[in-house]
This record gives structure tokens, sequence and C-alpha cells, in this order.
């Protein structure tokens, strides 16, 4: 793939993470011990992290990649929010404030924010089954954003009969045409 992202990677933050790097990618980190992401992306695409934008709580983690390719710029927020994240409300606060200082930049940007969000809107996510305040707050995040949520299969199959599929981990962009979000099979024990 031209990119891979990982969310909730369970990685505590390596002294050395060259056991982790692929040849032709760069990778790109935001470890944290029962959370974390990181970052795949093609050495020719050029990418660049924006660490100036990254959040690190124990319960939410963020980063920004820009990517520059053919005439285009992207610019890919991934992030992890636990389900026990109490602070939600000011991470896309803070999260929103990037966007508009990215746009301000460069107008014609594509954004793109994808992740595990573990949030529920029954109302808004094809296989949520229950309402939370992170998902009420998140879909108003993508509306005044100008967002559209691509996800509309369940990426979360519990082991449990009794459990229903969900969908927690969503994809958000400004440019919605030019994406297509598929679920697949997960790698091992991954959703």
């Amino acid at each position: 793939p031209d990119c891979l992202f990982l969310s909730e990677t369970q990685i505590k933050e390596p002294l050395d993470s060259t056991h982790l790097t692929f040849p032709g990618y760069i990778l790109f980190t935001n470890f944290q011990h029962k959370g974390g992401i990181c970052a795949y992306i093609r050495t020719e695409l050029s990418p660049s992290v924006l660490s100036n934008y990254a959040i690190t709580t124990p319960r939410f983690q963020s980063s920004w990649m820009r990517i520059t390719h053919a005439g285009s710029t992207k610019h890919i927020c991934c992030l992890y929010r636990s389900p026990n994240d109490t602070d939600f409300i000011n991470h896309f606060h803070e999260i929103g404030l990037q966007i508009d200082d990215i746009l301000v930049k460069s107008p014609r940007t594509e954004i793109v924010i994808l992740g595990d969000f573990n949030l529920h809107n029954s109302h808004w996510l094809s296989h949520s089954f229950t309402n939370d305040l992170p998902g009420r707050e998140v879909e108003q995040f993508s509306i005044i954003h100008c967002l559209s949520q691509l996800v509309c299969e369940p990426t979360r199959v519990p082991d449990c009969a009794t459990d229903r599929n969900q969908t927690l981990d969503l994809f958000l962009a400004n440019k919605p045409d030019q994406y297509r979000a598929t679920v697949s099979s997960p790698l091992r024990s991954s959703d």
C-alpha cells in the first residue's frame, strides 16, 4: 500500500524502533501503552509529520502527516481514542483548530481523519446500536468541518455471539469522492 495507518498499537515507545522499519517506507509513530498509533508511508510520496499538531495523552493520541505527490497535497490525521477518554471535547476542538490552520495555509488540500474513535451514534453510523456523547460530538465536529464519514460496514466483530457488530473505526474526508472505504478481514486478533 502507499500508506498504512495502525491505531491502538499497544506498543510502549521503544528506545530503538529500527526493528519496526520497512524498506521503501517512512515510519511515523505516536506509540502509547494501551493505545498508540503509527503510519507507514511510501518514501516517494514525500511524507512529513506535523509534530506541532500531535496530541499525546494516556487516552488519546493523534498525529498529522502531510503527503505531497503529483501536484496534490493531503493532510492525514491518524488517531486513537480510548473508550475511557473523558476529554474528547477538548481533543476534537484542538483537531478542529488544526484543520482551520491547515486550510488557511493550504486551502485546496485534502483533509482526512481516520482511526479508532471508539464511539457510538446510531443515527450517524450504520452499525451503531446506541448513542453516546462522543458519538454526537464527533458527528457535529464532522458537520462543522465539512467531513464525510465513509465507513459503512462494521469494524468490530465481537467474539461472543450475543454481542453486536459495531463501527468504531472511522474515515472522515473533506473530499469524499477521492476515497472508497472498505473493511477487510482482521489481521490475527485485530479488528
